[in-house]
C-alpha cells in the first residue's frame, strides 16, 4: 500500500477547516514544577561541581 493512497485519520482537519477543539494552551505545554526543577539543577549542579573540585584540589596536592 502506498502512502499516497492511505486515508487521512479523522482527527486531522482538512485544509481551510477550523482547528479541532483539542488545541493545547501554553499552560498545558509547560509545567511550572518542571521549570523550577530545571532551573534549580541548572544552578545547583555547576555549583556543587565547582565546590567538590575545589575541595579535591585542596586535599590532593598536584
Amino acid at each position: 500500500m502506498s502512502v499516497l493512497t492511505q486515508k487521512t485519520p479523522e482527527e486531522v482537519p482538512n485544509i481551510c477547516e477550523e482547528e479541532p477543539e483539542k488545541v493545547l494552551d501554553a499552560d498545558d505545554l509547560v509545567s511550572p514544577s518542571a521549570v523550577t526543577r530545571f532551573v534549580a539543577f541548572w544552578i545547583i549542579g555547576p555549583s556543587a561541581s565547582a565546590g567538590l573540585a575545589y575541595v579535591f584540589f585542596l586535599v590532593v596536592p598536584i
